[in-house]
Parts: structure tokens; sequence; C-alpha cells
């Protein structure tokens, strides 16, 4: 049914953890394909959540409540998703391959270990806390907060961030040789020290408080804009 919500509620023993069991779900079967109905993992769920290799789910969204303290799917087996939305506020860790062919939306917070396993396409990336790793997907806007983004993997990772803001303690470990478009460096840190390629930022908003890590000197910056007072420094 579109727009129903549909909440992982766990099982019985020797089926606690499997998303593909229609009796661990409050609608009474596994979030159906090729609807928009709303998936939620719910805070009181006691059981970790196996990830599936053999479908990709075609969802409205998929939200892990508050308060969850398993995790979901693993490296070698994520949970697979087509999804436009997805909320992780809860959980020890998720590990997701979204396989939507429009863009995707990310709120993570409270999540303490996300990995976005393979490439999607995402809009939106919103990250309040947590270490998120997303190594091969492009990424229109993200604004981190929180926590710590590893973003590309060190050495050949090949994918851009457009827009990027800092903010407060967050960290944004880039492990890329593209060009990130604009950066907004608020405060927080903006972290090249694990890889050595050469990285452009077109151009980088600068207020105080804001840290660029660049032992192996890949930064270029074509046009800096100061605000507030911010100045360049890097270490």
């Amino acid at each position: 049914m579109a727009n129903e919500i549909n909440v992982y509620v766990g099982g019985t023993a020797g089926n606690t953890t499997t998303w593909k069991l229609d009796g661990n779900w409050s609608a009474g079967h596994e979030p159906a394909d090729g609807t928009t109905e709303n998936a939620i993992v719910a805070k009181d769920t006691a059981y970790g959540i196996t990830g599936v290799d053999d479908d990709a789910y075609e969802l409205g969204s998929l939200t892990v409540e508050q308060g969850y303290g398993s995790g979901i799917g693993t490296r070698a087996v994520p949970l697979m998703l087509q999804t436009q939305t997805v909320r992780l506020l809860g959980g020890s860790y998720v590990y997701l391959t979204i396989t939507h062919a429009s863009d995707t939306t990310f709120y993570v917070a409270n999540c303490s270990n996300v990995n976005l396993i393979d490439a999607c396409k995402v809009t939106n990336f919103n990250q309040a806390s947590g270490t998120c790793r997303i190594p091969a997907s492009a990424v229109t806007v993200a604004i981190v907060s929180g926590g710590r983004l590893i973003y590309g993997d060190p050495g050949k990772g090949a994918v851009a961030i457009t827009t990027l803001t800092i903010n407060d303690t967050g960290t944004v470990e880039y492990n890329s040789n593209q060009t990130i478009t604009t950066l907004n460096l608020r405060k927080g840190t903006l972290d090249l020290s694990k890889d050595s390629r050469a990285v452009t930022v077109t151009t980088l908003n600068l207020w105080p408080g804001g840290k660029i890590l660049d032992p192996a000197k890949r930064l270029t910056v074509t046009t800096l804009a100061p605000q507030a007072g911010g100045t360049l420094s890097l270490s």
C-alpha cells in the first residue's frame, strides 16, 4: 500500500535478525518492493538486522529511530534499498547500498558507524554526529556539523562533494582528487592528511575557527572569501 508505515519490531528466537521475514514487521509483511512504503526500525527493537544482497527494495523512506542500539547489515552483505530518503537516528552500525536511480537524501545523527557501500547519487547529506564512510558516491550538498565524515578512498577516490559546509565540531576527511566547488568552513576541520593527491577548492568561504589539515600541501584555492575576519591557516 502506498505511503504505508511498516515498522521492524523483531521476531521470535531463531528469526530475530531477518529483514526478509514477514513476522518481523508491523504490517505483517516485509517492505513491499515497488511501493512508497516507509520502513521504520523501532527504537525498542533489541535485535540486529541482516543485510539483503538479493533484492533492491524500492521504498518511500528508511528511518532508524533514536535509541535503536543494534546494527544493520555487514560490509559483505549490506542492506540494499531503492529509496530517496534515509534517516539514521540510531544504531551501533549501518551498512547500506542505495540503488535508486534518482537522488537520495541522508540525515545522520546518533548512529556511531554508517557505511555507504558502492556508489549512489546523494543530493543532500546532513551529519550531526558519529562516523560516516562514503567512499564512492558523488554528493551534491553536504553539511557536517558533528562527528567525522570519511569521504572517498585514499589514493584512488575520484568522487566529489559539490558544496560542502563544515560547522561546529564536524570533521571531513576528504580522500579524493576531485574539485570541491564551494567550501563553507564555518568551524570544524577539513582533513586532507590521509591522501597525497592535489585537490582544488574553487571558492572557500572561511569563518574564524575553521581549520584545514594539509601536511602534504595538496590544496589549491581559486577564490578565498574570508568571512567575519577568518584567515587561512594550513597545518
